[in-house]
């Protein structure tokens, strides 16, 4: 099965990164999050990895994290068959995520050297007398 990293969109103006959803998951998050939304509940997903799962322990997994009943009415009856892949899920993910480049020293813009400046005298520590004595 595989799994991809989102964002979800809950509102206009809320979003949150998921990582390591699966097709069915995401189709659940659009189901909770697509009024709230604006019919645009799902952000930039990226294929992440693929883990080993089947429909039945997916949908487990599923009405264990999110409400059953929601789960229950996107996938009526005994034999659970979700989705294993984005494809099936309708799901169209953005393409692969580009590799952050590190720059090396050489790329890095100079940088401005700040004058040498001398330590300050060491101070000799102050003893107050007491008022009272």
């Amino acid at each position: 099965m595989q799994t991809a990293n989102c964002i979800i969109k809950t509102s206009d103006v809320h979003t949150i990164p998921v990582y390591g959803v699966t097709p069915a998951e995401a189709q659940v998050l659009v189901k909770i999050h697509f009024k709230g939304a604006n019919g645009q509940a799902l952000e930039s997903a990226t294929l992440a990895a693929d883990v080993e799962r089947d429909g039945q322990a997916e949908y487990e997994r599923l009405c264990a994290k999110y409400n059953p009943s929601i789960i229950a009415e996107m996938w009526p009856g005994h034999n659970k068959r979700l989705p294993q892949t984005f494809d099936e899920a309708g799901i169209k993910l953005t393409n692969a995520p580009q590799p952050v480049v590190v720059p090396t020293p050489a790329d890095l813009p100079a940088e401005d050297v700040a004058p040498e400046v001398e330590p300050l005298p060491e101070k000799k520590p102050v003893v107050k007398k007491s008022k009272l004595a």
